[in-house]
């Protein structure tokens, strides 16, 4: 096997499987940005943003819910299921005491 082949052990690399989880074509609400990209807030508990994610466990997919207020960067709270459900983080962050 020549040096230059595509085959050698320090080439290979399996790719990460991933999935689509954004849907940007839907009839869904759409609700008005209201932050409109204002990512600095000088007051805590004034603008709150979600993010879900998954992670590959060796049961399936867990997904992971995480509410962040902005002024500080901090998790203020999280949440993990075995379903996609974006009404988790409405849910969550009504539990969340202000």
């Amino acid at each position: 096997m020549c040096c230059d082949c595509a085959n050698s052990s320090t080439d290979l690399y399996l790719a990460r499987r991933y999935r689509i989880t954004t849907d940007s074509d839907h009839n869904y609400l759409v609700v008005d940005n209201i932050i409109d990209r204002a990512f600095t807030q000088t007051k805590p508990g004034k603008a709150w943003v979600s993010d879900m994610t998954y992670i590959a466990v060796k049961e399936g997919i867990i997904y992971l819910t995480t509410i962040t207020d902005l002024f500080d960067r901090k998790v203020i709270g999280w949440s993990l299921s075995w379903v996609f459900r974006s009404d988790r983080a409405t849910y969550f962050g009504q539990m969340v005491p202000l």
